[in-house]
């Protein structure tokens, strides 16, 4: 890991066994950081440009916005030239089926206690990339059970709209009517609303 501070700009780099995940981890970490202890501040997130002596840097949300409107391209402002964007982020290690990496892992299990005294130092590459992708996911289930939406509506009541004429043989072919429901107040959300039709 090499983190330096040039102009007021945090430069990032690392080496690892499956680095996009150890860069992406240290990277939110540091934009965390900047945004709970210097307010006022916006973190954001640069890649260097890969042409030779070019001393531009890309916006990472700006490739983002450019690949999800299908732009194959994006365009360094300091050398002016086009970049391909999945070779921009081609430090992306494609992932193993998850019973492969299971079952590496669980084979695996006696190096890495044995490793753990040596600080990891004698674990194969293989063994650290699975780790560190297991870790991935791992954090991937975190976040999505700590994110706000889970607050969300979750019990939810589904009945035909037209009651008196239903068939459940054609219910593929019926419309419903989906009321969602307060888990706390144990209420249609329309009655908790002040709503007396829903």
């Amino acid at each position: 890991m090499f983190l330096k501070l040039i102009d007021g700009d945090i430069y990032v780099r690392v080496r690892a066994a499956y680095p996009s995940w150890f860069l992406a981890h240290l990277c939110s970490e540091i934009t965390w950081l900047v945004r709970s202890f210097w307010k006022g501040l916006d973190p954001r997130l640069y890649i260097p440009c890969p042409t030779k002596n070019c001393q531009g840097l890309i916006e990472r949300d700006e490739i983002m916005e450019f690949k999800e409107q299908g732009i194959p391209k994006v365009r360094c402002s300091v050398c002016r030239k086009f970049h391909n964007i999945d070779s921009l982020m081609a430090t992306v290690t494609a992932k193993p089926e998850w019973q492969n990496a299971v079952t590496e892992l669980k084979q695996g299990q006696q190096q890495i206690l044995s490793a753990f005294e040596t600080n990891f130092d004698s674990l194969s590459v293989q063994l650290r990339t699975l780790m560190s992708q297991a870790d991935e996911q791992y954090q991937a289930l975190l976040t999505t059970l700590t994110d706000p939406a889970k607050d969300g509506p979750r019990l939810f009541s589904i009945e035909p709209c037209d009651r008196s004429n239903f068939n459940p043989r054609k219910w593929t072919s019926e419309k419903f009517r989906i009321t969602l429901w307060c888990e706390h107040k144990r209420v249609p959300l329309p009655v908790l609303n002040g709503e007396s039709e829903y």
